[in-house]
């Protein structure tokens, strides 16, 4: 552990994982994807836009389309 490329690794290690999450917090932007906006609740822990649906409890059962990567 006091090896000194050890150190320095763990030292670099967390300075990017700090400065990682010090980025400048942007305000969600109207697209036009979506016709309709005005039924968008802007969630109270972060600054996204969400549609909340009361009849979600309706559902039995929803389909998850596989994803595929491309490079």
């Amino acid at each position: 552990m006091n090896d000194p490329r050890t150190l320095f690794t763990i030292w670099l290690t967390a300075l990017f994982i700090l400065a990682s999450c010090a980025g400048p917090v942007e305000k969600p932007e109207k697209t036009g994807f979506l016709s309709d906006y005005s039924r968008l609740e802007l969630m109270e822990d972060d600054d996204d836009l969400r549609f909340v649906d009361e009849r979600v409890s309706d559902y039995e059962s929803f389909v998850i389309d596989p994803v595929a990567i491309l490079f």
